[in-house]
């Protein structure tokens, strides 16, 4: 039982390895480091697509205007700062995903903690009774051997432990019987 016990304990041991090691693999993911650089990156992708799109011609019906400098400008600077507050929710996005798929490792991790964990009485029970087999068959020899042995002092066979001495002719009680008695006895029995 204390094999099973130890086996268990080892098993839960690795749940929580298994658990520290997606933990370590998150932390590093959260920092103010990280944030810069996904913020960077956002910035600068969006700022890439605001740029592109101010250089589209502006069409009204059929005329096409080309946007003159002042335009320019506006759209640079508006794509900028609308670039700037996009990249704080492409990070906030990035780490709720990120979260999300720790979340999701810790959740299975733990599912199959639990898991063992309510088998494990069964196998406990198992492991306490895996010899019951052993201890029936023990019986039931022993209660052989007994019933033998009192089959064997119905009929006089003098199994071990009984008093009867033949050659002083006395029973268990320590008295004094006839030779022609025990023969007599001997023959009923």
């Amino acid at each position: 039982m204390l094999k099973e016990f130890n086996k268990e304990l080892q098993r839960q041991r690795g749940f929580q390895g298994e658990a520290l090691t997606a933990f370590n693999q998150r932390l590093p993911g959260a920092g103010a480091e990280t944030a810069q650089t996904q913020m960077a990156t956002g910035q600068a992708e969006r700022e890439k697509g605001y740029g592109q799109l101010a250089a589209q011609p502006i069409s009204v019906g059929h005329s096409m205007f080309a946007p003159n400098a002042i335009d320019q400008a506006s759209a640079a600077m508006r794509g900028t700062a609308r670039a700037k507050l996009g990249s704080y929710g492409d990070w906030q996005h990035q780490q709720g995903i990120a979260n999300t798929r720790f979340q999701d490792e810790l959740n299975r991790v733990s599912n199959f903690s639990q898991g063992w964990q309510q088998v494990e009485p069964y196998r406990m029970n198992d492991a306490q009774h895996s010899h019951d087999e052993l201890a029936f068959w023990g019986q039931l020899i022993s209660s052989l051997g007994g019933g033998s042995m009192n089959l064997a002092q119905s009929f006089n066979k003098n199994p071990r432990g009984n008093a009867t001495n033949y050659g002083s002719f006395s029973n268990q009680q320590g008295m004094d019987v006839s030779p022609e008695l025990m023969s007599y006895i001997g023959g009923i029995v």
